[in-house]
């Protein structure tokens, strides 16, 4: 799993948008189904959740994701209402599954402390990758 991730992470770097090899398998976007995988390893306890973090915050820098994408956003959602954190700013899912709300925790349940580190992990290699203008919206939150 750890050198899948690795593996994946230097594939979405390739310079062409990612929409021409998408077979929109299942209803879902291949972004979508990149995503809901770097989330299913975020709860690892060991280097493979290192791996999904990177792995998503490569993901976002592609500029075929950027701008006018809903992506970073909505995993910017998931991930604050996964550490139980309200938006103070835009930031509102578009288009979420039920599936993706597989790990939120309710009010009086104990977080999953590895999912926990996992999204915060995830949230600093994005800050550390993605470019500033394409964190705008989501900054206002993080602050």
């Amino acid at each position: 799993r750890y050198g899948l991730l690795l593996w994946l992470s230097l594939i979405v770097l390739i310079p062409f948008d990612l929409k021409t090899v998408d077979s929109n398998h299942h209803g879902r976007s291949l972004t979508e189904t990149l995503v809901a995988t770097g989330k299913k390893y975020l709860k690892d306890s060991g280097p493979t959740r290192e791996a999904a973090a990177f792995f998503l915050a490569k993901l976002f820098t592609r500029r075929d994701l950027q701008g006018a994408s809903l992506e970073l956003s909505n995993f910017a959602s998931w991930a604050f209402h996964t550490l139980n954190i309200k938006p103070v700013g835009d930031i509102k899912p578009v288009g979420v599954r039920k599936a993706d709300n597989d790990s939120k925790t309710k009010l009086g349940e104990k977080a999953d402390v590895f999912l926990t580190a996992g999204v915060l992990q995830t949230i600093a290699a994005i800050l550390k990758y993605v470019p500033r203008d394409c964190l705008r919206p989501i900054l206002t939150t993080i602050t």
